[in-house]
């Protein structure tokens, strides 16, 4: 079972169209170009290193939000 694709910036393909069928999340490396330019906008998890995709990793393995470990944070009300 695949949990995750981690995928370098600018590339997409089958594997990715599966995944994103499957509701499988695809982590795009920005540090790791490729000679592809799709630039299409698809519903990726952006990182800049493949050190910050294996903490995201380890973040959704523990059941962890990315969007509540990424910046800006939605805003809070304070009761």
């Amino acid at each position: 079972m695949i949990a995750v694709m981690i995928s370098p910036d600018g590339c997409w393909g089958r594997p990715h169209i599966a995944c994103e069928e499957a509701g499988i999340p695809i982590v795009e490396v920005l540090e790791n170009k490729t000679i592809f330019s799709d630039n299409t906008a698809y519903n990726m998890i952006q990182v800049d290193n493949y050190l910050e995709a294996a903490g995201l990793l380890m973040s959704m393995r523990a059941g962890v939000h990315p969007a509540s470990v990424r910046r800006p944070f939605p805003e809070v009300d304070i009761l």
